[in-house]
């Protein structure tokens, strides 16, 4: 699993990522680091994605993708408004047929009749960790890739204490072996448990 973005690394890189001159790029990136959810999950989203849940804000429905799935994610008023930006801005799209099961559907990511590749994310996000002066330890420039912002997404919420039942479900995990792992590279979380644990059972256990 690739490591997750420090909180410094990931902010210069977002702020970055605001300023890309694709419309595409800049809002797909932010609604994926922004929820965690998949690139496939992303480029799937249809027009009725959107879900208010009253007092409770608005959630994001996440089609069923590779593990047969449908779930709901909470999305920050932010994360709204450039969904909002990106929809008012599509214009008419026609319907295609979904490559799940051929029915008629309208995504949100299409332009000029077409779907958007995965590819343009890609060179966002690398265009905007240029920008943000990220490079190897040689200097030479990093190449990230999109699915590092779902890793940053889980960590992150680890680290801020989210339980990992809850993670789990965020996340679309089928296994919770899968989420454990977020568990393991979220060290801040672990060490603060572990010195937790150490401080109520070392008086208790005499060392030999």
């Amino acid at each position: 699993m690739p490591r997750a973005l420090d909180p410094q690394t990931d902010a210069a890189l977002m702020a970055a990522v605001e300023h890309l001159d694709d419309p595409f790029a800049r809002t797909g990136l932010i609604l994926l680091r922004a929820t965690g959810i998949r690139i496939g999950e992303l480029l799937d989203l249809e027009l009725d994605c959107l879900v208010d849940f009253g007092e409770h804000g608005t959630w994001l429905r996440v089609p069923i993708g590779m593990l047969g799935t449908e779930r709901t994610v909470p999305l920050e008023p932010v994360t709204v408004q450039v969904l909002d930006a990106w929809m008012a801005s599509r214009g008419r799209q026609r319907a295609l047929p979904h490559p799940r099961d051929g029915r008629p559907a309208e995504f949100v990511f299409m332009e000029r009749g077409r779907r958007p590749t995965e590819w343009r994310l890609r060179k966002g996000l690398n265009r905007a960790a240029a920008t943000a002066g990220l490079t190897q330890s040689d200097g030479s420039p990093v190449h990230l890739t999109p699915h590092l912002l779902r890793h940053t997404f889980g960590t992150s919420l680890i680290n801020a204490g989210m339980s990992l039942p809850a993670l789990m479900q965020l996340m679309g995990h089928v296994s919770p072996e899968i989420t454990l792992r977020y568990a393991r590279l979220a060290s801040p979380t672990v060490r603060a448990a572990y010195e937790t644990a150490m401080d109520k059972i070392g008086c208790a256990t005499p060392l030999r």
